[in-house]
């Protein structure tokens, strides 16, 4: 590919270099090689550290058609001619497809406004000659130069890099996965085919015939690690069950660990106080605090209820039982169970009419 004509030594000793230190705007975008015409050999240009640009200011006197072979890098950082050299830069290789693609994409743009540009900045220099000076810095003209220089790189970059290109994919770090005791090579084999006929949907999503095959696929490797489970929880349980009669002492062995006292008998069911015991320990509540037995519970309740002040003029000289309470109020709900019965006049109950007018 031309690109275009750069100015080039002449002289064996001294070395070809392609550099901006003008204008740091210029975006990434480098010849790797180019043949000077009073040499007639291959040299690689070589990018000094400071800069990262392509353009410099070389002897007009000196014949400037120099043909260059180009290859687009990307260049994120400041980079010597070392390190171009170990391919650290971003490449492409320009085959047929992507020849095509370059030249669909360039054809997207729009030269009209940098053509626009360029005689512009033409009709600058002819007019200014003796005004402006493109060897200085700060010279406007130099800039506009910069500036069109900088959009033709963009545009041949983006042509370059902008297409349907596959991607290599990135190299993750994988979760690992705890393999379960029941998925054996069995659910292992069926998940992969599942997996490749999955990826081979997603290639061809809208044929019907593979999408139904995948679903039944998929439907057939979750009955298989349902019954991989179901199987492996009965073997437990049956192992269970074995030791028990094998050797009761290892089997009973992790429950007696709940209770607070060793039993030499492992069938005998815990007691009370012993639960009692460890709920009062977790719970972390005082011995003074807690009522370890119904006594003593009762006789708390009966000392509140004395110490209780009385609201109305009836006071009780003895304790009030449970048996009594209890019997108050059986009284009571009877006595509203008859009254309702006799004002609504049930069918087989006989109600006094003084009783309907009081109600």
């Amino acid at each position: 590919m031309l690109l275009g004509d750069l100015n080039a030594h002449v002289k064996c000793d001294e070395l070809d270099f392609i550099t901006n230190e003008v204008d740091d705007t210029l975006d990434d975008f480098l010849p790797v090689n180019y043949e000077a015409d009073c040499i007639h050999k291959l040299r690689n240009t070589e990018i000094p550290q400071s800069t990262n640009n392509y353009v410099g200011q070389y002897c007009p006197t000196l014949s400037d058609h120099c043909p260059i072979s180009v290859q687009i890098l990307s260049q994120s950082a400041q980079e010597t001619v070392f390190n171009l050299q170990k391919n650290n830069l971003k490449r492409i290789n320009i085959n047929g497809a992507r020849e095509e693609v370059f030249k669909a994409n360039i054809l997207c743009y729009d030269f009209s406004l940098i053509i626009k540009e360029i005689d512009t900045l033409v009709l600058d220099n002819d007019n200014n000659n003796n005004d402006h000076n493109l060897l200085d810095p700060n010279s406007p003209l130099l800039k506009g130069v910069n500036e069109t220089v900088s959009k033709v790189s963009s545009m041949l970059y983006n042509a370059a890099f902008v297409g349907n290109a596959k991607s290599k994919g990135k190299k993750g770090m994988k979760r690992r996965k705890i393999k379960k005791p029941y998925y054996d090579g069995e659910c292992e084999t069926m998940y992969r085919n599942v997996k490749c006929l999955s990826r081979r949907l997603c290639e061809t999503p809208w044929d019907k015939t593979l999408r139904l095959y995948v679903l039944q696929q998929k439907k057939e490797y979750n009955k298989l690690v349902r019954k991989k489970y179901r199987n492996f929880r009965q073997k437990v349980l049956d192992n269970i069950l074995e030791a028990e009669k094998r050797n009761p002492q290892e089997f009973w062995k992790a429950i007696n660990t709940l209770k607070s006292n060793t039993n030499s008998d492992p069938s005998s069911n815990i007691t009370h106080q012993e639960w009692f015991e460890y709920f009062k320990k977790l719970m972390n509540v005082n011995q003074n605090d807690n009522f370890s037995n119904d006594n003593k519970f009762i006789d708390q309740f009966n000392s509140d209820i004395l110490n209780y002040d009385m609201t109305t003029e009836e006071e009780y000289e003895e304790v009030i039982s449970s048996y009594e309470i209890g019997g108050k109020i059986a009284t009571i709900v009877s006595d509203n169970a008859a009254n309702m019965i006799k004002a609504f006049a049930l069918p087989g109950f006989e109600s006094d009419p003084q009783e309907k007018g009081r109600i």
